[in-house]
Formats: structure tokens, sequence, C-alpha cells
């Protein structure tokens, strides 16, 4: 302020706008930076820090780097505006009250208005609430807002004053304030002054004492403070209401038929609300039902079948009350003698909630969804798992993947996340020491080399096709779908209907176009075949682009020629037919048919010794259809006549024929022991030169493929092997080939996983997959893993012994844990008898009866449709709910006071 008789001009005036030298300053000297001596920094400002705005919005337009800020509003003048070269804070409510990351010290570049842009990044304060800017000021000796502080060093801060610090730490946000009068040169001084914040204020909680005993008593230090509505008498009835009583009709409130047809009348009573409100109704009450039911838009218009309304009751303002109207929604049986009972709330809170974990953690149906849904490959994982209960001895062999190393969700992750989330949800709120005694989930300490690619479980495919790069798998059968794998990806990433229709059933699928078009066929109604082909796109995915049909054919096999663009067909008991017109849309059965015989179904492509190719195909000598084969026929195209013979016999689909290094092998049934043997056939003569039996009274279906172990450090192959699934032993054993004789290897296996259908190894030699059919997975193997580590893989041995202990373990976690869940069963039920302090919801009303009103009119009323008393003891009727004996006498009771009885032979005939 300047006095009358100040000798200083009102025209004098200073840069900053106001009367130079004549402004009281309140100095504020703040911590920035907590530390100690040589760590900690402060910051100062002339008028207390008070120059602080609000900041409206960030701007990053740097691409990364949030500099610039708008403000809700800059100062009115030059003294309270922030100017360009101002050093600034951008803190907000988080950074204000967090010690060890105070707010951001930057200068400011630019201003435009309200808009400013500095010299550092202040993004960390983006969402922050309640974000502000404040000035603070320097000195020409330091540029910097912020100054180190350190010991015996008096610091000038502006017109003589100085300051100096003492004391080994500095807390950030500690200040000082001083003031100073420039007219009298007066100085505020402190002197070794303690600052004057960060104050705190403390409210005492508990008193705790530790008795001599060893034991604690706590006592409650805080004082309590009870609203006034809870002071009042009528308060206090009204909560003995709603605890004690509940909600319901107290006494009277009937309702009849109103002076006409078109309203009814509520009677004089008292009902008790939810919240223990009174409602009374002193004199009765004429509602006009058919009109409230018009306005609100409710009648339907079938007059026959009649409109049925419920009416409740609700205290309205003062001693008024409010009529509601709603439509019946008519409950189930159950429904109604089960509402409000302690069984019911037992199924909803017990029983219900596990339901719709298990419903959710498991697929309610199965699809053919791409990606493979989570739930199908959890389903997945615990079908691999408890097929060691079913059977122990195969079970054994059941593959389980995982891999700690990698994010990728394996079979033991699900089985060990599933674990811990149902342990979660079943975890006792009364039985504290419940999983003291258990042992945790077993950690997987199988070796590596195996893993799975999940498809759709339960789709029972049996064929599977490796493309040449090695990238893309295909498999058919049991639908009439065709499913694309991404076997780098390991993941299922198409699923194609076949083009035809939907009763379709696959039956095989070959890849031709060095790997361009994919050929697929299937039969309807047992008989017709249709033929479709399907353009390969650069990431693996189908499209179809042509289908031909062929009547009274069922063709159940496809072969691509080696180094050849001709494609082969089995039509089981009509022979061998060279179908490659169908890419062109040429192919005429009656002129492409190869050879005629009774075809079973089994159908090998091979190399021959000659540079050729042979087609090897199983049949019968019979003339009638069967699946089972006494001969398999070689068939050389070049020759075009004739033929030589392989005497085999065995079941169709539970054989395979595949050719190795110019040799054949066939897998086949002992004709007296019934025992699966492999035989290995000579080249040229097509006679056997070894055999070796795979499996003893085996019902399973076996499969084919040769593997050379070869070393890629010294780029030579090794042993060569026969590898052979085995479907109903859940494993692949191996065969050496180079050798004198044919046996299988006693001391390794694979293990795969549940019926094990078809086998590959793709064309680079370096990984093998198997088709497991009942779960639709690939086992894919990394050879040189499997193969080549010393020592061998754990799970190779025989039998699988690390695999099996996991599993063994596992299986154990989740029958300590099912113990577990009928504990947690016994306690909710248990826990239903302690009775729960009511808690009011929009369903919670006082309904007094339901109408039915037919052709515009009040047709009849029931006082006991969804009307309740309130009870004296509402503990013991809930108790007694238990069998609930009262609520089936009360639904019968009402069910026979609302009929309507109507004897025909009581009316008088006219």
């Amino acid at each position: 302020l300047v006095e009358p008789d100040d000798p200083i001009s009102p025209c004098e005036l200073g840069e900053s706008g106001g009367y130079h030298g004549l402004e009281n300053r309140l100095y504020r000297v703040e911590i920035h930076d907590w530390g100690t001596d040589g760590t900690a920094t402060f910051k100062w400002s002339r008028n207390n820090a008070a120059f602080t705005y609000a900041i409206k919005e960030f701007f990053d337009e740097t691409g990364g780097m949030v500099n610039k800020i708008s403000l809700k509003e800059n100062g009115k003048d030059n003294l309270l505006k922030i100017k360009p070269q101002d050093w600034v804070e951008i803190s907000g409510d988080h950074s204000d009250l967090d010690t060890e990351n105070p707010g951001t010290i930057t200068q400011v570049q630019k201003v435009e208005g309200n808009i400013l842009t500095l010299d550092a990044d202040v993004s960390a304060h983006m969402d922050e609430p309640f974000v502000k800017i404040r000035r603070w000021d320097t000195s020409n000796q330091r540029p910097a807002a912020l100054t180190i502080i350190e010991e015996d060093t008096t610091y000038q801060l502006e017109d003589g004053i100085e300051i100096e610090f003492s004391g080994s730490e500095f807390k950030t946000g500690d200040y000082w304030v001083f003031s100073a009068r420039t007219l009298t040169g007066e100085i505020e001084v402190l002197d070794r002054e303690a600052p004057l914040g960060v104050k705190h204020h403390y409210s005492r909680l508990a008193l705790v004492t530790k008795l001599v005993d060893g034991n604690v008593v706590i006592s409650d230090c805080r004082k309590e403070f009870h609203p006034l509505t809870e002071l009042s008498p009528g308060d206090d009835l009204r909560l003995h209401h709603k605890y004690l009583h509940g909600f319901g009709v107290v006494c009277g409130l009937k309702v009849t038929c109103g002076p006409n047809r078109r309203g009814i009348t509520i009677q004089n009573g008292v009902a008790l609300d939810c919240e223990g409100n009174m409602i009374r109704v002193t004199s009765p009450i004429n509602y006009n039902l058919i009109e409230q039911a018009e306005s609100q838009g409710l009648l339907n218009g079938n007059n026959e079948a009649g409109n049925m309304f419920c009416i409740s009751i609700a205290k309205g303002s003062g001693q008024n009350v409010l009529i509601s109207l709603e439509p019946y929604n008519p409950q189930k049986f159950w429904d109604r003698v089960l509402e409000g009972t302690l069984i019911k709330d037992f199924y909803e809170e017990c029983l219900l909630s596990l339901f719709n974990f298990f419903r959710d953690q498991f697929p309610a149906s199965l699809s053919d969804e791409t990606p493979v849904p989570i739930e199908q490959r959890r389903l997945t994982a615990f079908l691999n798992l408890l097929f060691q209960l079913v059977n122990p001895e195969s079970g054994a062999y059941t593959f389980i993947s995982g891999d700690s190393a990698t994010e990728r969700q394996d079979e033991d992750q699900f089985l060990r996340n599933f674990h811990s989330e149902l342990k979660e949800r079943i975890a006792s709120e009364t039985y504290c020491a419940m999983y003291d005694q258990d042992d945790p989930f077993p950690e997987y300490l199988v070796d590596a080399g195996l893993s799975t690619i999940f498809g759709p479980v339960g789709k029972v495919h049996h064929r599977l096709r490796v493309d040449p790069s090695g990238r893309y798998a295909y498999t058919c059968g049991g639908n009439n779908m065709v499913y694309v794998y991404h076997l780098e990806e390991e993941e299922m990433i198409q699923s194609i209907a076949f083009p035809e229709n939907e009763n379709i059933q696959l039956q095989d699928l070959v890849l031709t176009g060095e790997g361009s078009r994919l050929v697929a066929v299937g039969i309807a109604d047992n008989i017709h075949s249709t033929f479709a082909i399907a353009r390969i796109g650069s990431n693996g995915h189908l499209t179809w682009i042509s289908h031909t049909s062929i009547e009274d054919m069922s063709f159940v096999s496809l072969g691509g020629a080696p180094s050849s663009s001709r494609l082969y067909a089995i039509a089981r008991a009509v022979g061998l037919f060279d179908i490659s017109g169908i890419i062109t849309n040429d192919f005429i059965p009656d002129r492409d048919q190869l050879l005629g015989f009774n075809a079973t179904g089994l159908l090998h492509i091979a190399a021959s010794p000659t540079g050729d190719f042979t087609v090897f195909a199983a049949a019968n000598r019979s003339t009638f259809q069967t699946d089972f084969f006494d001969h398999v026929i070689a068939y050389i195209p070049s020759m075009n006549e004739g033929h030589q013979v392989i005497h085999v016999q065995g079941e169709d689909a539970a054989n395979d024929i595949t050719t190795y290094d110019h040799r054949i092998f066939i897998t086949s049934n002992d004709p007296e022991t019934q025992n699966r043997i492999l035989g290995e056939y000579e080249s040229t003569q097509f006679g056997m030169i070894h055999q070796a039996t795979i499996s003893h009274q085996s019902s399973g279906r076996t499969k084919l493929a040769g593997y050379t172990d070869f070393d890629a450090t010294t780029r030579r192959g090794g042993e060569a092997y026969m590898l052979i699934t085995l479907s109903d032993q859940f494993k692949v054993v191996r065969v050496p080939l180079n050798r004198n004789r044919l046996e299988v290897d006693p001391f390794f296996r694979i293990p795969v996983q549940l019926f094990p259908l078809a086998i590959s190894i793709d064309n680079q030699r370096r990984r093998g997959f198997v088709l497991n059919s009942l779960v639709n997975t690939l086992t894919r193997m990394d050879l040189s893993q499997v193969f080549r580590t010393e020592p061998a893989p754990d799970y190779t041995m025989e039998p699988p012994e690390n695999l099996r202990i996991y599993k063994d373990e596992a299986i154990n976690a989740y029958r300590v844990l099912l113990n577990h869940l009928l504990q947690h069963l016994k306690d909710c039920f248990c826990d239903k008898y302690l009775i729960n302090c009511p808690e009011c919801g929009e369903d919670d009303k006082v309904y007094l009866a339901c109408v039915e009103i037919r052709n515009g009119e009040i047709f009849h009323i029931c006082n006991f449709s969804k009307r309740k008393y309130v009870k004296s003891f509402k503990t013991v009727e809930y108790w007694l709910s238990t069998v609930p004996i009262i609520p089936l006498v009360r639904e019968a009771f009402s069910t026979f006071c609302c009929s309507v009885i109507d004897l025909q032979i009581f009316r008088q005939r006219r």
C-alpha cells in the first residue's frame, strides 16, 4: 500500500508492475531434494511461492517428450504472470506428498497467452490429480532455481539477504518463512529456527499391552461419534423391526374387489418395509388398477388369457402410503417353494458358485474356433492327466507339456493355475489350518524335446499331412472340417469346412503342386464321394476353389507321386484310380481307373529303385466289401499292366504301409497269435526279409514313419529307425534298421497323447509330429533333442519315470483338494445357520396380492401370491427351512386358496 505522504511518485513504476521498493516481501525457503549436507537442495521465493496456477492440458509435439502445457489462467499483469526464463515447478497431489519424488523444476522457454513451452519433460505429472505450476525465484549468481546445501556456506538471496543451513538431514517439503520491508530495510531474523512444516497430526487408535504370560491385550482408543439419526427412539424401533422381525404384512391389508370391476380396495392394516419403517393404512384405499395398468402400458390385450399383476405397498411421505403395480412373472414351483429358505441359499452361494467356477474353466461345448480356446486347452490337459487313473499302464505314457522358461501356456501351467485358483476359491474362512499339511503342486522336471500343439478336443481326426516347407500341417477325418496348424508358432490357425455339405465326412487329403494346393475327399451317405481343391496361401490358410462329386463310389485314400504331379486314389472295393484330372476338372472314373480289385483302403506311393514310383494298396481276395486285407498289391504305373502281390493280412484301419531307404515296411496281424508285427520286404520280388513283433494281442492302431538320426555337426547320417505309433498305449516305439534283424528297441519310448493315429516327419528331418486323435493335438518332437541328447531324455526311458511321478503327484494334489472341497461345502452349509444381517434390495417389497384382469375388468384376486408376513422368530423358521416342509405347506395352501373351482356338474343346464 502507498501511504498518502509517500515521497515516491505513483508514476515511478518498476518493471514488475508494482511500486518498486515499497512492497513487503514474504520470503519462503523450501527443501526440494531430501538428503544430507552435499546432497539436499533448496529453492526460494520472494512472495511465499504464491504465484501458482492450475494446469489445464499437457501437449506432446515432439513424438515422446511432453514439454508444452496450457494453463486455465495466467496472471492478470506482468507482476503476476509467468514469463519466459522464469523458473517453475510442475507438481500435483501425488508429488506434493511423495518425499522421494518431488515436483519437476524447469525453466520456461516461451509463453504464448496461456500456452507455456518448458525445457524439460513433465509427462510424469500427466496423471496426477490437481496438477499445477508454481513460480520460484533465483538470482544472477545462481541462474538455476535449485541450490545444493553445503555446510558452513552462506547463500545470498537478493538485496543483501543471507541464509545458512545447519543440521544433518533435510526433508522434502520442510520450509521457512520470513518477512522483509524494503522501505525500512527491516528483515525478520531467524536464528536456528526449526522448519514451519511439514506438520503431521496423529490420532491414537489403540493401546497394545503385552501381559506377563505373553498374551497381548488391545484396547480401542478411538472416540466414536454417533450420527444424530441413530440417537432417536424412533430409529431404534425401526432397527428393532428390521433386524428382529424382517419385513412384510403385520396384519390386515386384505385386497378385495373394489366398488366397480375396474378397481380394488385395500383394507386397513399394518406392514413393515425392509428398512423397518411402519406402513399403516387407517382407512380403506380404493385403487383404480385398470386405469393405472393402462397408463403404464401394461395391458397386453389378451382378454381371454388375462393379465396378471402384483400389488405392493410402500411408505410415502408423512403418513401417506405408495401403491405400486407390476406385471406378475410366474416362478417355477421349486423357485416359489424354496424362496428365502436355507437350502436355496446353500445352493446359490455354495453349490452354484462352484458350478459357475467349473463352467467358466471348461468348455460348455466343443468348437472348431481358432485359436483353440483356453477352456478347451485346459480340458485337454486334464484328459491327458486323468487317463493315468483310467489305465495306469498305458496312461503313464500320456505326455504333459511344460516349459517354465517360456510364457507360452502349456499343459503344466493349465493344471498348476487351475489348482491354485480352485484352492483359493474353496479356502475356508474358519478352518485356518486347512492347507498346512498339503504338499505343493509338483515341479515340472521332465526333459525338453517334446511340446503340444493344441487342437479342438474330441473331433477325432486321423489323417495328417505336413507341407514341404515344414511350416504347416493339415488334418482331417471324423467330421467335415480341415484343421490347419502353424508348426513353428505351435498354434492351430484355421478351421475350414468342406465346401459341399455338412453331412460329408472327410476321408483323406493330399498336398500337391509343391505345397500350393490341397486336394481333399469326403463321403456322404456312405457311398457318394466329393473331391475338393483348395489354394494354399502364403500364410498356410486354405481357400476352396472347386469341387467335383462322384456318385456311387467311396474314395477313401489319396496319394501323390514323388517328384510328379500325378495324384492317385483308392475307391473301396473298386480299385486304383489316377485322379490327376481332378485339378483341371477332367476326371472321368471309367477312363481313369488303373487297376480293378477289392481295395480295402490302405495306400502308399513311393519311389522305386528303378527311379520310377510304385503304388502299394491293400486288398482282399473276396468279392464283398470288407475292412480286412489279405494281401498288398504293388503296382508300377509306368508298366501299365501286371502287378505283384505281398502276402500279408490284417485290419485296414489298424495297420500301415510305408517305404524307407528303398525298403518296404508293412504292419499286420499274426493270424495265430493276433500279435501286431512289422514286416520288412524285398523291394523287387516283394518277399519278406525280416519281421518283428511290435505289440502283443494289440487292438490298437499302428502308423509308420522312417527316420535317420542326422548329426548336424558332421553333416552325416547315423542310425536309421522305423518309428511306430501304438494308439492304445499312447506312445511311439522305434525299430533300428541298420541291423541284421528287426527288433523293437526295449529301452526307448516317446510318450505322446491319447490315441495317436498318424505320424509324419518333415522333409528336413528336424521335427516329427504325431496326431493324437481323441484330444486332436499334435505332439511336436525335436528329433535332435529326442535322439541325440546324452544322456537320453528321461521320458524316452521305459517307463518314463519322471513323467509318471509328475502326473501321480499332480493327481494326488487334486485328490487332497477334493477333500478340502468337501470340507468347504460342509462349512459353507453350516455357515448358513449364522444369520446375516438383512440388506435391502429393489426386490424386497411388501406385496399384498396378485390380481388377474380379463376383458378390461378385475377377474380374480389372490391375497396369498407373493405375500409374506413378518416373523417374531425369523432365525428359527430359517433353520427349519433346511428341510422345506413349511414352505411346501405354504405353497400348497396358497395354491388351494387361490384356485377357482368351476365344477360343471353343479351348473343347471338350460
